[in-house]
């Protein structure tokens, strides 16, 4: 009877320590979303929660009682890429492209900005938050191609785990080579990793580069009932470089008066250049055109579409389109596109 008990013990104490073992609880100091909730939105938050990657549905939330501390707690038995997403009073609710894993242990989300943030305090938020800070300090160097090698050895060692799901954003495809190097990587990651819908996407944008060279994507946006398209300015007879950029972004910011000065040196050349404001509201945009004393026209409120149909995932980013509006070059360095336009339109 004693030795039954002893064994019945034991296994209740395994069954406890395997249900707390998938126990995760998430805490973020939301002080910077609420400051951005009432300066960019003017409303009221009501909710905090999280959304699975995969079909965008609830999986955990908060009793929020408008403390700048959120805590959610619950278990997850697979970790799960998710975002974190805030409710306004007025039935709005907001993606804010806070994505991290969501995985058992006590993770702690620490946001800056919305385009500064990092997970930390579980084996993959760690993993990938940690790859993605040397990926961005490389990028901010124009060191393209060493951060290109630090996506691949990531997904290379992580190719079993979700992480390599995320880390495929950070994947440059230029060329046809960049495509097939990569198709072949996800090739060898796990089936959750091949199968997942975010990796599909990537697969797509991976095929079309295999297709041919970039080209020109138009879109069309609207503000104040007034529509803009990229076809109104490229395709016209004109060369034109491209800007996308944000006010939120300092080192587009830091680049401007670059990008002025080109556009006073060649606009008398058949050129012109051209801002495509991303990620950001109109008034933002508008407010930092004034302060900046940019000349040239913007293409306002494109969200994250330009983005997405450019396949970019950083800013500013530069495309140069020739008058028939073939792309003549691209890229996040500002040096090469003046040395192109150099050679195209004299110095």
């Amino acid at each position: 009877m004693k030795k039954t008990l002893i064994t019945a013990l034991l296994v209740l104490s395994t069954l406890v320590g395997q249900a707390q073992e998938k126990n995760f609880t998430l805490s973020c100091d939301v002080t910077p979303l609420l400051k951005f909730a009432n300066q960019n939105r003017n409303v009221t938050i009501t909710d905090f929660y999280l959304n699975n990657g995969i079909n965008g549905k609830r999986v955990a939330e908060t009793d929020y009682k408008g403390d700048s501390i959120v805590v959610i707690s619950g278990k997850i038995e697979t970790p799960l890429l998710v975002e974190f997403v805030m409710e306004s009073e007025e039935g709005g609710f907001y993606a804010l492209q806070l994505i991290f894993f969501l995985e058992p242990g006590n993770i702690v989300l620490k946001i800056d900005n919305l385009r500064d943030y990092i997970a930390e305090g579980t084996p993959l938020n760690d993993a990938y938050f940690s790859a993605q800070k040397e990926i961005k300090q490389a990028n901010r160097e124009g060191k393209e191609e060493k951060a290109q090698q630090l996506v691949l050895d990531y997904i290379r060692q992580h190719k079993d785990d979700i992480t390599a799901v995320k880390m495929l954003e950070n994947a440059r495809c230029k060329t046809k080579d960049d495509a097939k190097q990569f198709l072949a990587l996800i090739s060898q990651c796990s089936e959750e990793v091949q199968l997942h819908k975010t990796t599909k996407y990537h697969i797509e944008r991976f095929n079309k580069k295999l297709d041919g060279p970039q080209k020109f994507i138009d879109f069309t946006v609207e503000y104040e009932g007034q529509k803009q398209s990229l076809s109104d300015y490229v395709g016209k007879g004109q060369y034109v470089m491209v800007d996308f950029w944000g006010s939120w972004c300092g080192a587009c910011k830091a680049a401007m008066p670059k990008v002025i000065a080109l556009h006073e040196k060649y606009k008398d050349k058949n050129f012109t250049a051209l801002g495509v404001a991303v990620n950001e509201i109109a008034p933002k945009t508008l407010e930092a055109v004034k302060k900046l004393n940019i000349p040239f026209p913007q293409i306002l409120n494109t969200g994250q579409k330009a983005l997405e149909l450019y396949d970019l995932q950083y800013v500013p980013h530069y495309i140069l389109f020739g008058p028939d509006a073939t792309v003549l070059a691209q890229g996040i360095d500002f040096d090469k596109m003046k040395a192109k336009l150099a050679e195209i339109l004299g110095d």
